[in-house]
């Protein structure tokens, strides 16, 4: 049981009881100005969740499930924008997982349920080639309509809904003190996202050199790119 920071609306237009509702459960962690104080702790989060494992040689199978309740039921504001996220008291996740190895191969992933009906699905291998290289693998599909009040993910955004993606790593090294890796991630957005009013993607790249004296001794240089739209910012006539 947790209290959570909440942009907290009371609507009594009908002159009847009010109603209390959240237009949006905050996670910035702002409090400066008198609306950000007014928000602080707005909201009360229950959570129950129990997790069932079972394993056998090399695999490992996961059977998880979180309730999560709110003292006030979530009602966001009526835009396209949140046309397909979770609005209600009570929301129910329910997954499988999985890890199984096999020799130089790691396969991993999990497959989501929220009760809004919404699925999301992430699924990852890692490869040992040999003693100075290793790859990795990652596949995930969120749909834009899965909840979750509390996600941790692998992903772009920290919604963890409305992504497809693929990431692909290297690491290399050549020699005890000396690491190369470089990874390249690619996404896109189905639906909208924040200050992205259309359909969206995006890329990452980035190349790293690190050496590396045990303790003693840290020094690396990298190369870092990271493109992606934005809507167009009409007062400065540029892109953000």
């Amino acid at each position: 049981r947790v209290n959570r920071d909440a942009n907290i609306i009371l609507d009594d237009i009908d002159n009847s009881e009010p109603f209390v509702f959240a237009s949006s459960l905050l996670t910035s962690g702002n409090h400066r100005t008198k609306s950000e104080i007014e928000d602080i702790d707005a909201i009360k989060l229950n959570s129950l969740g129990a997790v069932l494992k079972y394993d056998i040689q090399n695999l490992e199978v996961g059977f998880n499930y979180l309730r999560n309740e709110l003292s006030s039921p979530l009602q966001r504001d009526a835009t396209p924008l949140n046309l397909f996220r979770f609005n209600g008291t009570t929301l129910d996740n329910v997954s499988v997982d999985y890890s199984y190895r096999h020799e130089n191969f790691h396969f991993f992933g999990e497959s989501a349920y929220s009760s809004n009906g919404g699925l999301a699905h992430l699924s990852g291998l890692l490869i040992g080639l040999d003693k100075k290289m290793g790859a990795s693998l990652m596949w995930r599909k969120f749909d834009r309509d899965y909840g979750a009040l509390t996600p941790n993910a692998f992903s772009e955004s920290s919604s963890i809904s409305n992504e497809q993606g693929l990431y692909i790593g290297l690491e290399l090294r050549p020699k005890t003190s000396w690491t190369i890796s470089t990874f390249l991630d690619v996404w896109s957005h189905p639906w909208l996202k924040s200050r992205v009013s259309n359909p969206s993607y995006g890329k990452e790249f980035l190349l790293r050199t690190e050496y590396r004296i045990r303790r003693k001794l840290s020094v690396y240089a990298q190369f870092r790119t990271e493109s992606k739209l934005r809507n167009y910012d009409n007062e400065s006539g540029a892109k953000g």
